[in-house]
């Protein structure tokens, strides 16, 4: 009797070819889902970034309306030391309180001969800008005329409920605040706004960018420390990057404060 065996044919795994295929397929669906990923949250940092300056321009109109003094929007990039020492670049947006110009400077001490008289203080931090550089500094010591307050800004309110004196000098926490004679400086009326991470102003770009609102709505801005106000007209335009994926983003303020973020950047 004849005996046929049928012999089973046996794999013990998928050959080099198969297993490259799959894995070259996982790389290109891996791909894909990163590139989602990463314009996913580009599109809301966008979205973040146009909001938060439209209320930024809203809020320093609506200021400069209700105190009835200029108000500027300041886009700068500065150094921040934070309790555990660090230090890190931030750039960022801040309301700044238009208070006048500096006629004398003595190191850490700097004057306004011509302090506006009816100015109020209200509502406002002991950090002082210089408009010209972007540079920020904390207020040690406030005087006017004869009387002297320490504490800065908080104290005044207490002490000088009036605010119509004609001249003031400053004493800053340092040295080295870049003040000049003509600079023109202010305090900050809010915490600066931050630009969403990953999101630069290029070596490129002159800073300080300072939009200057009035109390009757009109507009002007300068750019950079040499620049002097001028009326805003057809519009302001600046530009920031995205680091990540290094593409320019064009910021247009135009007369009528509307903001408009393009992410294509320059033309």
């Amino acid at each position: 009797m004849k005996t046929t065996r049928h012999s089973l044919g046996t794999r013990a795994g998928f050959t080099l070819m198969e297993l490259l295929t799959v894995m070259a397929i996982i790389a290109i669906i891996s791909t894909i889902a990163l590139i989602s990923y990463i314009n996913m949250k580009a599109g809301g940092a966008y979205q973040s970034l146009s909001k938060n300056l439209q209320n930024h321009v809203m809020l320093a109109r609506q200021q400069a309306s209700l105190q009835n003094r200029p108000v500027c929007l300041m886009f700068t990039k500065t150094e921040r030391m934070f309790s555990d020492g660090q230090k890190e670049t931030q750039h960022e947006a801040v309301l700044v309180l238009y208070v006048g110009t500096v006629t004398d400077v003595d190191g850490v001490n700097f004057s306004d001969a011509f302090f506006t008289q009816g100015v109020r203080l209200l509502n406002m931090t002991n950090t002082v800008y210089n408009l010209e550089t972007g540079g920020h500094f904390g207020v040690r010591q406030i005087v006017l005329e004869t009387e002297v307050v320490e504490g800065g800004v908080e104290k005044l309110y207490d002490s000088l409920p009036t605010y119509n004196r004609p001249a003031v000098k400053y004493t800053l926490n340092t040295a080295g605040h870049g003040f000049q004679k003509g600079s023109a400086y202010g305090f900050e009326l809010h915490q600066p706004y931050r630009l969403p991470k990953n999101f630069t102003f290029p070596n490129s770009q002159t800073l300080p960018i300072v939009i200057k609102f009035e109390g009757d709505g009109a507009m002007q801005w300068k750019e950079g420390a040499s620049g002097s106000f001028t009326p805003v007209g057809a519009g302001i335009s600046f530009n920031i990057v995205e680091s990540i994926r290094s593409h320019p983003i064009k910021i247009t303020i135009d007369a009528d404060g509307v903001v408009t973020v393009n992410p294509r950047g320059n033309p």
